[in-house]
């Protein structure tokens, strides 16, 4: 008995830090804005550059889209890389989605990359319309603390359980129809574009950040198609006066979200299947455990008539920006600006603690490789972002070495950017 309680003790330790890197706007709305895309824009778009594609393509097609709207949060899943998500949220947001359009060579691929900057526009709109102005109006505390802007650095709790109350919200009021999003639980991940476009933009091997990339694929899966819907049963058992005076008429019936095992196992094969045993354990403890410690984020808060409104309103935002993004990313010269996902705000040096501290552990993860493929871009990019290391270091919150950063920093401003062919021979492979 002690033996076992030993090695959930570990586990638990474990589902703490995934909860408190939870800071992705609503995970079903990110699926959600392909949906809302794909028979006007996103398939349009794929049969303009890979015309003749057959249906059973598309399809496979599809799922890489919802691949890439989801790959910026992968790494904060378990068995996930939070450096890998760090660096998608916070450094180069707008470079590395551009690289992903750039480098696709083929219709999953560039599926995988539309996904991608479906991504980057719902975080834009998402957290500065919505998640950032709801949490200041349940929670009165911290909004005499911060205001009426609060952002995920400010308080992480209440930004994933907020976050988890609007797709909750949405599973209630249908907006998420388990018929209509078949695939939508099950997505691929294009492994060898993000390659190509990971060490063009960081300067280093996705294989370099995770312990192993295809059980991190295998999580992210199993978080959405196993995870998601037990969160969602367990809130219906708690919740469930709440959310009827929310939306009368939702019964224990409609309100769930659910792929059953063989249609799993029909999509991805039983190779594919959860994760293991650990898995099942997480998912136990979910259901007996109270909402405190590791689980205190994974509560559900009424958002209010309010801040639902300012979710869906938020929600419409993207889909327009989204759509101009995708009309502009066809044009030759196009570009992104590199934000912060957090607040939506352009990334710059001293604005948000988060990216700081990103920018400072890609510098030293750059110097342990004695940035052997940075490129002349990217040193040029590191060295603009960190011309004042006062301003990297100065956050009490969030602390960075001072004499470890600066340390890094004048060898980064010695070293000699790989040339483009060794990047290029790299990419191909």
């Amino acid at each position: 008995m002690f033996k076992y309680l030993s090695r959930l003790f570990p586990l638990i330790c474990f589902l703490l830090i995934c909860q408190q890197k939870a800071n992705a706007y609503a995970v079903l709305a990110h699926e959600a804005i392909i949906d809302a895309c794909w028979a006007t824009k996103l398939k349009p778009m794929l049969l303009k550059r890979f015309p003749n594609t057959p249906d059973s393509s598309l399809r496979v097609a599809h799922s890489y889209a919802y691949g890439g709207s989801l790959v910026a949060d992968m790494g904060y899943m378990p068995m996930g890389s939070m450096e890998f998500s760090d660096l998608l949220h916070y450094v180069r947001s707008g470079d590395f989605v551009v690289a992903l359009l750039k480098e696709a060579q083929n219709i999953n691929e560039y599926a995988f990359a539309l996904g991608a900057l479906s991504h980057y526009v719902a975080d834009e709109y998402g957290h500065s319309r919505a998640t950032n102005l709801t949490v200041p109006i349940i929670y009165e505390k911290l909004q005499k603390k911060y205001g009426n802007f609060v952002t995920y650095a400010d308080d992480h709790v209440s930004h994933s359980r907020v976050e988890f109350s609007f797709d909750v919200l949405q599973v209630a009021r249908g907006n998420y129809n388990p018929d209509a999003y078949h695939d939508f639980i099950g997505f691929n991940v294009s492994k060898p574009v993000l390659e190509r476009a990971f060490l063009r933009t960081y300067g280093q091997h996705i294989d370099d950040l995770f312990g192993n990339f295809e059980s991190s694929v295998a999580t992210m899966r199993w978080g959405v198609n196993k995870l998601f819907p037990t969160l969602i049963k367990r809130t219906w058992k708690s919740e469930k006066d709440t959310i009827m005076k929310r939306q009368p008429g939702i019964t224990a019936r409609k309100f769930k979200y659910k792929m059953n095992k063989h249609q799993y196992h029909r999509e991805f094969g039983k190779e594919h299947e959860r994760p293991g045993f650990w898995a099942s354990v997480t998912t136990f403890l979910i259901h007996v455990l109270p909402k405190v410690g590791p689980l205190k984020t994974l509560k559900y808060v009424d958002p209010g008539q309010k801040g639902e409104a300012l979710f869906v309103k938020s929600f419409d935002t993207i889909l327009v920006n989204y759509s101009t993004y995708l009309q502009q990313c066809e044009q030759p010269g196009f570009k992104l600006k590199d934000i912060d996902f957090d607040t939506g705000r352009k990334t710059s040096p001293g604005e948000y603690p988060l990216a700081d501290q990103a920018y400072a552990a890609l510098i030293l993860k750059l110097k342990d490789l004695d940035f052997k493929y940075i490129t002349p871009e990217l040193k040029q990019h590191l060295l603009d972002y960190c011309k004042d290391p006062a301003r990297i270091c100065g956050h009490k919150r969030y602390p960075v070495d001072s004499n470890k950063f600066n340390e890094a920093l004048a060898l980064l401003k010695q070293s000699k950017p790989a040339e483009q062919q060794l990047i290029g021979n790299l990419t191909e492979k």
